[in-house]
């Protein structure tokens, strides 16, 4: 990281500060399973003080500069604890209507069809996003540089993503990465390609 610039866990403090992030990393697909903007950073700012989840503040790396969140990222493998998928059912069913949680069961069976687990040898990271005003400094290669030691650490053969079709940038920068384009696959109700890429480990 930059003089500065550290890496943590991050915590339900962060939560209106890593929000905006999370949604920032597929803001499309955020306004269509939460309904505007505004709810669904609304939604993830409460989902990031629960004890564990998707949304959870604890399930996120965070790099930091002063008690300043400037970028975030997430890790999943196979084989999550179940607090992991009772923490991200306790938010939805804690923090939005029933008709809003209709609404995500309704879209579940799409969803992991595009945005498939990882296998037991992969990671999965997620929710990768830097804040525009520290963009372009390297806080992005430093936090993949981690994510290359925490694979291998655990012995994983490869990292896996999703990536909106149409984010240039992004692709280029996992390019850059030695990512390669793995499938392709529509989500239909947003209009929206993912493309899902992997790098391998050496």
């Amino acid at each position: 990281m930059q003089d500065s610039v550290s890496l943590r866990i991050g915590d339900a403090k962060d939560a209106d500060s890593l929000a905006p992030l999370i949604y920032a990393s597929a803001p499309t697909l955020m306004d269509f399973l939460f309904g505007s903007s505004e709810q669904a950073i609304s939604y993830l700012t409460s989902a990031c003080r629960v004890s564990d989840g998707q949304y959870s503040a604890v399930r996120h790396y965070l790099a930091h500069a002063d008690d300043k969140v400037l970028a975030c990222m997430s890790l999943w493998h196979s084989n999550m604890p179940s607090t992991f998928h009772l923490g991200t059912i306790d938010s939805l069913t804690r923090f939005l209507r029933p008709a809003q949680i209709a609404h995500i069961v309704n879209c579940n069976d799409a969803l992991q069809v595009v945005f498939k687990p990882p296998a037991s040898d992969e990671v999965c990271l997620g929710h990768f996003a830097v804040a525009p005003d520290w963009q372009r400094k390297n806080i992005a290669s430093n936090l993949m540089a981690f994510v290359v030691r925490q694979a291998n650490r655990k012995n994983k053969k490869r990292i896996v993503l999703d990536v909106d079709a149409s984010n240039e940038t992004a692709i280029s920068f996992y390019q850059k990465w030695d990512f390669a384009v793995k499938s392709k696959s529509a989500y239909e109700p947003t209009n929206q390609r993912f493309l899902r890429m992997v790098k391998t480990l050496v």
